[in-house]
C-alpha cells in the first residue's frame, strides 16, 4: 500500500489485523463493509483491488485441491469394489 499520514494508518491497522484472521466468509463482509464506509476505512480502490485478490486466493487454496483429489482417489474404487462385491453376491444367489 502507498504512504499513508500516521493517522489514517492507525485507523486501518484494526481492519487489516481483522482481515487477516478473518475467515473466507467474513473476508467477503469486510470489503464489502469497507467499501460502503469509505471514510471508516480509508483504503484506496486499488487497497481494495489487493485485498480482493487475497480474498480470490483464499477461496481457492491448493490444500483444499488435494482434500478433494485426495478424496475422489479413497471413494471412487471403494464404490467400485461394494459395487462388485454386490454383483457378485446377486449373481451368486440367482444361480
Amino acid at each position: 500500500m502507498e504512504e499513508r499520514d500516521p493517522e489514517e494508518r492507525e485507523r486501518l491497522k484494526p481492519f487489516l489485523d481483522v482481515f487477516r484472521n478473518a475467515s473466507v466468509e467474513e473476508m467477503e463482509n469486510l470489503l464489502k463493509r469497507a467499501k460502503e464506509n469509505k471514510k471508516q476505512v480509508p483504503l484506496t480502490k486499488n487497497d481494495r483491488k489487493r485485498l480482493k485478490k487475497v480474498y480470490r486466493e483464499e477461496m481457492v487454496k491448493r490444500s483444499h485441491l488435494t482434500r478433494i483429489a485426495a478424496a475422489w482417489i479413497i471413494t471412487v474404487p471403494a464404490s467400485a469394489l461394494m459395487a462388485a462385491v454386490l454383483f457378485f453376491t446377486l449373481r451368486g444367489l440367482m444361480i
